[in-house]
């Protein structure tokens, strides 16, 4: 990201503003995703010190990007989990959401519909309309399903991908 810190100090010595090497600093390691974030921040701090009369300071930088990192964070759904769960497989969406019975297919829908049961509020019928447009009758079926694919999980979905999909 030393590229988008050299462009955010380009932008603020060309807006006239002036900022400590710290909060440079602190932008750069807490905000790598892309310089998009990292120029809002800097509005943010900007006009935060403008209407506060304030100085830009760092605990003012950490309140921030805090508040960028809070509003950015978007609500897991049904079908980002079965485009993570996809990836991870190796198959087609299309896979997932089908009636097939092959094996690899299964357990990626069984990983799928856990994970949709513990990361969402949504209920065994609407995850179940989701995964092969099966009915509210395999609600019952499905909470054994999940408990069984739980032990699977603990060996065959590692930990860094289920990780990213609570930070998400």
């Amino acid at each position: 990201m030393k590229h988008g810190l050299a462009i955010l100090k380009k932008k603020t010595y060309n807006d006239g503003i002036e900022l400590p090497e710290e909060i440079f600093e602190f932008l750069a390691v807490n905000i790598s995703n892309n310089i998009r974030e990292l120029e809002a921040v800097l509005i943010s701090l900007y006009a935060q010190s403008t209407l506060n009369r304030k100085e830009i300071t760092l605990d003012l930088a950490r309140m921030m990007v805090e508040k960028l990192i809070n509003t950015s964070r978007r609500e897991i759904t049904i079908e980002y989990i079965q485009k993570i769960v996809c990836e991870y497989y190796k198959i087609r969406l299309t896979y997932i959401q089908g009636k097939t019975r092959k094996r690899e297919i299964v357990q990626a829908r069984q990983v799928s519909m856990y994970f949709s049961k513990s990361l969402t509020k949504a209920s065994l019928a609407s995850i179940g309309s989701h995964i092969g447009g099966k009915d509210h009758a395999t609600g019952p079926g499905m909470r054994v399903k999940l408990l069984i694919t739980l032990s699977i999980l603990t060996t065959a979905f590692p930990k860094t991908r289920l990780m990213k999909l609570r930070r998400n």
